[in-house]
C-alpha cells in the first residue's frame, strides 16, 4: 500500500486496531476477520460508532456466507476472500474511496473483480454495539 502512495499504519491485534482507528481517523481500513484479542467483527462494531467511519474492506480466508452477511450488516464496504492480490485490494479501495468522495459519479478506476462483495448495510442492520458474531456467541 505504501508503494501506491498511501500513508499506512499496522495494528498487531484487534484492540490495537480499534485504538488506531479512534486516534488516527483513517480514510480506509483493511481489516482481517481473524485477529488476536478482538475479532474483525468486534473492531468493525467499534469503527461504525465513529462519527465519520472510514471505508472498510474486510479480508478473510473464511468462505462462509454467514460471516459475509454479518460483516455486511456491520457496515463493511467490501468483503474479499484470501488470497487477495495487492492490485485487487488497491483497486477495491480506490473504487470505494472514489464512490465515497464523489457520490452519484461513476468511478474513474477499473471495476473491482466480481467476487469482491460490496457491502451496503440495510436499514435493519444491527446498531446496538453488541459483540456477538455470526455464531451468536
Amino acid at each position: 500500500m505504501r508503494a501506491e502512495g498511501a500513508v499506512t499504519s499496522v495494528a498487531a491485534d484487534g484492540s490495537a486496531a480499534v485504538l488506531a482507528c479512534q486516534t488516527n481517523r483513517p480514510d480506509a481500513v483493511v481489516l482481517d476477520m481473524m485477529l488476536p484479542k478482538a475479532s474483525g467483527f468486534v473492531v468493525m462494531e467499534k469503527i461504525r460508532e465513529m462519527p465519520q467511519p472510514p471505508v472498510v474492506v474486510m479480508v478473510t480466508a473464511n468462505l462462509g456466507k454467514r460471516h459475509q452477511v454479518y460483516a455486511q450488516d456491520l457496515g463493511v464496504h467490501a468483503y474479499l476472500n484470501k488470497p487477495v492480490s495487492l492490485q485487487r485490494l488497491v483497486a477495491t479501495l480506490v473504487k470505494l474511496l472514489e464512490q465515497r468522495d464523489n457520490p452519484g459519479k461513476a468511478p474513474k478506476s477499473a471495476p473491482v473483480a466480481k467476487d469482491a462483495a460490496p457491502a451496503t448495510p440495510g436499514p435493519d442492520a444491527s446498531r446496538d454495539g453488541g459483540s456477538r458474531g455470526p455464531s451468536g456467541r
